[in-house]
């Protein structure tokens, strides 16, 4: 099936209309500057620290319960469930951050502690950390230029969530060296900064994939909202139905994730997906695969108790 509903940007094109660059912001009534410059041409995402100054030492552990919550509605009807967090760059590449540079100074900092140590160690079952993996593999696992992991980043996560499915399978995973990736990513642009090249990472296992509903553009210049495939050889991949609600970094990372699964589905978790079609997917999945990028947990509607609940009512 062919002609998926597509949205033309990226959900990060937000940052452009968010206002300039700045130094550090004291203030937290102050909000931070919609980039923020590090060292080595790193530019981070500044709402992120208005985030952790609000979320303070608890705010972050209340939203992780909120997952924990939904994961365990999704396990006690008998599916697979595992949940990621993809980290702010700032918890990744922190040594390109230097602390003079930090919005809302001692507080942003004091969330930002908090939000590690969640990311690192939330006690659930269902959790996958990634933070971990991303901070010491000293490839390019994020764009110098975009809050947005790269395909080399995406593998670690991809290595990462098939090792936590199946050991195995983590471990017969293989990947090479693709085609350089050029984008202009909109904070460069509101900088006037050219485009960025970055490497790639792709598949080389010998597993097929046959797209069923939407055709995944690899190179991100298209959206998919709703996209399905089947990969084979069945040996090789995680059996059953998954269903991947994600946002920009899963979309980003479907080149390397379609390979794991025998027969998967990806849902952009946004305002245009339905929450009828969301029940009806995690109804018909084996495996429910859910990732959240940092910055946008506070605005999720996985979160919700009204997206917990209508879950709940699908599943029984």
């Amino acid at each position: 099936m062919r002609g998926p509903r597509t949205v033309a940007v990226l959900a990060l094109s937000l940052v452009v209309g968010l206002g300039g660059t700045a130094g550090a912001v004291d203030d937290p009534a102050t909000p931070a500057p919609g980039i923020v410059q590090g060292s080595d041409g790193e530019l981070f995402f500044g709402p992120s620290f208005d985030q952790f100054c609000t979320d303070g030492a608890t705010g972050f552990d209340h939203r992780m319960r909120q997952l924990s919550r939904l994961a365990l509605v999704i396990r006690r009807s008998g599916r697979r469930v595992v949940f990621s967090i993809a980290p702010d760059k700032s918890h990744v590449r922190a040594e390109s951050l230097p602390r003079s540079a930090i919005p809302h100074g001692r507080c942003a900092r004091i969330g930002a502690r908090a939000h590690r140590k969640a990311l690192d160690g939330w006690k659930d079952p269902s959790h996958l950390p990634v933070r971990v993996a991303l901070a010491d593999d000293r490839r390019r696992v994020f764009w110098r230029t975009d809050p947005h992991w790269t395909r080399v980043g995406a593998e670690v996560y991809a290595t990462a969530l098939a090792t936590k499915l199946d050991p195995g399978l983590g471990a017969r995973l293989r990947f090479v060296e693709g085609r350089p990736d050029t984008r202009l990513w909109p904070m460069a642009a509101q900088l006037g900064l050219p485009a960025e090249t970055a490497p790639t990472s792709r598949p080389a296992g010998g597993v097929k994939v046959t797209e069923l509903r939407g055709h995944l553009d690899v190179t991100g210049h298209e959206t998919l909202i709703d996209h399905s495939w089947r990969s084979r050889p069945t040996s090789l991949t995680w059996p059953g139905r998954t269903l991947i609600l994600g946002d920009s970094f899963a979309f980003l990372g479907l080149g390397n994730l379609r390979p794991l699964f025998r027969r998967g589905r990806f849902l952009w978790m946004g305002p245009a997906q339905p929450q009828a079609t969301i029940d009806r997917a995690v109804l018909k999945a084996d495996t429910v695969v859910i990732e959240i990028a940092e910055f946008l947990v506070p605005t999720s509607p996985l979160l919700q108790d009204s997206f917990r609940r209508s879950i709940r009512r699908a599943l029984r």
